[in-house]
C-alpha cells in the first residue's frame, strides 16, 4: 500500500513539474523571435541589445529581450531561452549550475566602464585601494562594485549619489555606464563634478548550445557594429 501511495505522489509531482515547465515555456516563447534574457534593465543593456539587433538582422533573426532576476535569467537562457544578453567572462565559474548549456561569444557585446565622480573642490584619485578609504556611494545593484567596495554603505541611483557628493556627504560616487556621456547627462550632474575612469570590464553574450552554429557568425558580426 505504501508503494502505491509513493508512486501516486511521484506521478503527481512529475505531472505538476512538467505542467509548470510548459507554462514557463509558453510564457516566453514567441514564434520567429530569438529569446534573449537579462537581469539588467538599464541604458547599458539597451545599448547591448541595439548592437545585437544590428547583427541579428543580418541573420534574419529578431531578438526579444526578457527581464528576469539574476539567477532566473541565467536559468531560462540555459534551458528554454536562446541567449543571455551580457555577463562577465567568468560566469561559468561563478554560476556553473545555471550556465552548463551556454556558450560565450568571444567578441564582447559591450564594455562596462566604471567611473569615480568627485566634487571638483576635493582631492580625487583613480586608485581602487585609495578609494576604499573614502566615503563612497555605489550605484545600486551593480554586483562588481559591491565586490570591489564591500564596506560602502550607500547604494543608490546616480542622481541621488551626485546630490550626496555635491553636499559633501560623500567623497565620491562609483558608477558604471558604457560611455561617459551617459554619466554627464544624468539628472543632478553639472560642471561642479570631476569624473575619472577607474576600470573597464568587457561583457559577453552567451548563446544556448542549441544555436552553437550562430556563435562565430555573431562574434564576427559584433566586430562590424558601428560605434
Amino acid at each position: 500500500m505504501k508503494v502505491i501511495i509513493f508512486l501516486i505522489c511521484f506521478a503527481t509531482t512529475m505531472i505538476s513539474s512538467v505542467a509548470q515547465s510548459d507554462a514557463i515555456k509558453d510564457e516566453w516563447e514567441q514564434p520567429g523571435e530569438f529569446q534573449i534574457f537579462s537581469s539588467f534593465d538599464t541604458e547599458m543593456s539597451r545599448a547591448a541589445l541595439t548592437r545585437l539587433t544590428y547583427v541579428m538582422e543580418t541573420l534574419d533573426l529578431t531578438p526579444s529581450l526578457n527581464i528576469a532576476p539574476y539567477r532566473r535569467s541565467l536559468a531560462l537562457a540555459n534551458t528554454i531561452g536562446d541567449a543571455e544578453l551580457m555577463r562577465v567572462a567568468d560566469i561559468h565559474d561563478i554560476e556553473p549550475e545555471f550556465t552548463d548549456h551556454l556558450i560565450r561569444v568571444s567578441t564582447p557585446i559591450i564594455t562596462a566602464r566604471f567611473y569615480a565622480v568627485f566634487h571638483k573642490d576635493v582631492p580625487h584619485t583613480s586608485d581602487i585601494k585609495a578609494l576604499r578609504d573614502l566615503r563612497i556611494g555605489l550605484q545600486k545593484s551593480v554586483l562588481i562594485l559591491e565586490q570591489k567596495f564591500p564596506d560602502a554603505r550607500i547604494h543608490s541611483e546616480m542622481p541621488a549619489l551626485f546630490q550626496l557628493v555635491r553636499s559633501q556627504h560623500l567623497d565620491a560616487a562609483i558608477v558604471s555606464a558604457y560611455s561617459l556621456d551617459v554619466i554627464t547627462h544624468q539628472p543632478n550632474f553639472d560642471e561642479s563634478f570631476v569624473v575619472i575612469n577607474i576600470f573597464d570590464m568587457p561583457l559577453y553574450l552567451y548563446i544556448n548550445e542549441r544555436h552553437k552554429d550562430l556563435v562565430p557568425l555573431i562574434s564576427n558580426g559584433l566586430l562590424l557594429v558601428p560605434d
